[in-house]
């Protein structure tokens, strides 16, 4: 430790504070740099001392992940005369710690839980998962023993005391991970495990230009970089009441009516507690208020007037938004998950009980669209990525569900193009990034079989000698896209198409107009009797399927694919990834 170069470190540093803390909030800038630079002006230091200094290599650490593929930072020059690179100095900075690691624990400081928690989070989406699971519950005991739950102030200054609380914070959510990923129950008791009020420290304010663009202004309410915090952690406050709602619940194979209504009981109450999160966004960070895509085209509206903390304070502010949408769309599939994979047990009671199910594959399809079409790329860099390539992996799983159960609808063609979407940007980064390999090794296998198996579904459910007419029939450019189920098959089920589903003509792979004009009667005729129906090529009516998977479970016709591909998809990634991924577990949608 005695020959830290000063310069060196303070760019690793600032790496962190660029690339990490607009996602993981755990210090204060302004406080942890002027100590920082105290400790990095002498090579010996106090036996007190040995918490804040491991701290600062445990950050300076994890800059130089983040930064070790970007070939822009100014770092790498500040390393090469040394003979050293972003990716040796974390190995040194990692080495330094683990061998304080035991003294560091011995300490009853707030910094001993800060450099346990980032410990923590590197190995989560860098190093090792093995170790990440074995102190995945040393941050929040840590938390607890310092007192960081109560809101005792009388000891403390008000930076202190608001860190304390930033960090108590990420103690839930990290307990909260840990409880999906790995499946065990978390260290910290639920009547007291709340997310605390935080109020702003004015550490890291919007630049003069950036705060008058028109997309901040329109706020209703004053914003400061901490209100993606806030409203990260009111997100997670609902995952968590859900997860608690659905613990008790048997979500085994097959599921009784009571627990199933109970369980819809609880989807529903999500569902209305993230409408409300979603409905009090502001304008940066609500999707429905940006004119593009994502919000980069109303963040960079000056781009050639802005500073280099301008341009730095939009990326985070544009990063957050869309890390907030993957949040909520992620949300949404975790609380539908267990609806799309649970067989009901017969009794007198399931028509009533299938009347108040909620279109969860058209719901969970829908988010995870939205999902496959963030800008992954911007994350490039940053920790997020690793992050939102976790939830990337579950929409794609999710995306492959459609194709099996209705093959060549309008839903199964969105969701192939989706997986494909996610496959290509893994492909991308998976040189960069090895979540995005992992994703694209499993979801390429999944995909495959995907295609596979929606083909015998459709072989399947058709009569022979009307599918050889039909196929004799049909050009060759023309592709069965609309599969309805027969009414026998449907008797008794809501055939609303749920509006979140509707894809507009740019959206879809096909149009009306592939249907050529020497198609006659006879040729829709054989289309209607096999269950293609060509009429409804136009995007706006596409086939209903709500209920199905529950229709088809209760006459023990159930596509067995849809388990199989949960199954075999996830336990891949458990086995990678050592994680817990059991589809029978309410922990295992999130990240």
């Amino acid at each position: 430790m005695s020959n830290l170069w000063p310069e060196v470190i303070n760019a690793g540093l600032e790496a962190y504070f660029d690339r990490f803390d607009w996602f993981v909030q755990l210090l204060h800038e302004p406080t942890f740099a002027a100590r920082a630079y105290e400790i990095l002006q002498t090579s010996t230091w106090a036996e007190e001392e040995l918490c804040e200094v491991i701290l600062v290599l445990m950050v300076a650490a994890l800059g130089f992940q983040c930064a070790s593929n970007d070939g822009s930072w100014y770092g790498h020059q500040l390393l090469k005369p040394l003979n050293v690179n972003a990716m040796s100095m974390v190995k040194s900075l990692l080495t330094e710690v683990g061998v304080h690691f035991y003294q560091v624990l011995t300490q009853s400081r707030i910094e001993a839980y800060q450099t346990v928690m980032l410990l923590n989070i590197y190995h989560v989406y860098f190093g090792s998962l093995n170790f990440a699971q074995h102190i995945s519950g040393i941050p929040a005991q840590c938390a607890h023993k310092l007192g960081l739950h109560r809101d005792d102030v009388s000891t403390l200054d008000h930076i202190s005391y608001q860190v304390g609380i930033r960090c108590w914070n990420h103690a839930v959510v990290g307990e909260l991970f840990a409880s999906m990923i790995y499946g065990k129950p978390t260290s910290l008791d639920p009547s007291f495990a709340r997310f605390r009020h935080m109020t702003d420290l004015q550490d890291q304010n919007f630049p003069p230009l950036t705060a008058g663009l028109t997309i901040l202004k329109d706020s209703s309410v004053p914003l400061s970089p901490l209100k993606f915090h806030v409203l990260k952690f009111e997100l997670y406050g609902v995952i968590k009441d859900h997860l608690q709602a659905t613990k008790a619940l048997e979500l085994g194979p097959r599921i009784t009516v009571h627990n199933l209504t109970l369980l819809v009981q609880a989807v529903k109450l999500a569902e209305a507690k993230l409408a409300k999160w979603r409905s009090e966004l502001p304008p940066v960070f609500d999707p429905s208020h940006w004119t593009g895509s994502d919000p980069w085209d109303d963040l960079l509206v000056d781009d050639l007037a802005c500073t280099a903390k301008d341009r730095s304070c939009r990326r985070n502010l544009a990063l957050q938004g869309v890390v907030l949408q993957v949040l909520h769309d992620s949300a949404i599939i975790m609380s539908h998950r267990p609806l799309l994979q649970c067989r009901i047990s017969n009794s007198s009671d399931l028509t009533s009980a299938l009347q108040d199910i909620p279109d969860s594959l058209g719901v969970s399809a829908a988010a995870a669209l939205r999902i496959s079409r963030i800008p992954i790329g911007r994350f490039e860099h940053h920790l997020a990525l690793s992050f939102t390539f976790m939830h990337l992996f579950t929409a794609g799983v999710i995306l492959c569900v459609p194709p099996t159960c209705l093959p060549y609808s309008q839903l199964a063609s969105d969701s192939k193009s989706g997986v494909l979407r996610i496959i290509s940007a893994s492909r991308a980064l998976e040189r960069t990034n090895s979540i995005a390999r992992y994703t694209n090794q499993l979801l390429t296998k999944l995909y495959q079989k995907t295609i596979q198996h929606e083909m015998e579904s459709a072989l399947r459910n058709a009569d022979p000698e009307t599918f050889a007419l039909a196929s004799h029939r049909r050009p060759n450019n023309v592709l069965p896209v609309a599969w309805t189920e027969t009414s026998t098959a449907r008797r008794g089920t809501n055939s609303n198409v749920s509006p979140s589903l509707q894809v507009s003509p740019a959206e879809s792979e096909y149009d009306a107009t592939l249907v050529p004009e020497s198609c006659d009667a006879a040729d829709l005729e054989g289309e209607k009797q096999l269950g293609l129906d060509m009429s409804t090529l136009d995007a706006s009516a596409q086939p209903a399927f709500s209920y199905a998977l529950f229709d088809s479970a209760q006459r023990e016709t159930f596509v067995p694919y849809i388990n199989d591909h949960l199954e075999e998809a996830f336990g891949a990634f458990d086995q990678m990834f050592d994680l817990n991924f059991s589809t029978h577990s309410p922990y295992n949608d999130f990240g």
